[in-house]
């Protein structure tokens, strides 16, 4: 197992990285994975150092300081590791995501998703191997989500997230596989991981 415990972020555990790395293998010569919130860029590592070095990743967050105020900073994860004093970590998202994911394999797009049509076409993202939904957490943005980047996959593609544990994600993910007869695979006590079988 290539568990990343050097990139700060406490939301992606060991078992999630399990999960991960048998993902990542999947992606064929070539291939695109998109990953819809990468934070610090912990799993963003374990799609590029589990998969093959000819797979593009496609990471894709606002990085936007998510605490207005430092001095009121409880805990991000593995906080003594940061390349920075903790009270700069949610100010410098972005740049700790970089310090950390220097990799010419990946695309970094500083936006929110969905992404516009014009970037669509303008990065080719039209048949994705992969998708990774780990971003709004809410039951109308993992919907938006979902929808959206499933009708982005190759036929053989891969539409997967994290958070399953949390209802507002729970919710949209098996909502979504009912109605198109699929199958999510989960699991309970193990990870927070969620993958739902692909087209074929």
């Amino acid at each position: 197992m290539s568990y990343i415990n050097y990139i700060p972020g406490a939301g992606i555990t060991p078992l999630d990285f399990m999960v991960v790395e048998e993902l990542a293998k999947l992606v064929p010569e070539n291939g695109t994975i998109v990953e819809i919130g990468s934070h610090f860029g912990r799993s963003t590592r374990g799609w590029l150092d589990n998969s093959k070095s000819s797979v593009k990743v496609v990471a894709i967050d606002p990085w936007y300081a998510c605490r207005s105020d430092p001095n009121k900073i409880t805990c991000i994860g593995d906080i003594d590791l940061l390349p920075m004093p903790v009270e700069s970590a949610y100010v410098k998202r972005k740049e700790i995501f970089d310090y950390f994911i220097p990799d010419d394999r990946v695309i970094k797009i500083q936006e929110v998703s969905p992404l516009n049509p014009i970037l669509i076409e303008k990065l080719n993202l039209n048949s994705i191997d992969l998708v990774f939904i780990d971003g709004d957490h809410s039951k109308e943005g993992v919907e938006l989500d979902i929808n959206f980047w499933y009708t982005k996959l190759s036929s053989t593609g891969i539409i997967c997230g994290h958070d399953y544990s949390m209802r507002g994600v729970y919710d949209p993910v098996n909502e979504f596989a009912k109605n198109n007869n699929l199958e999510v695979i989960g699991f309970p006590y193990i990870s927070s991981m969620w993958v739902i079988k692909s087209k074929n």
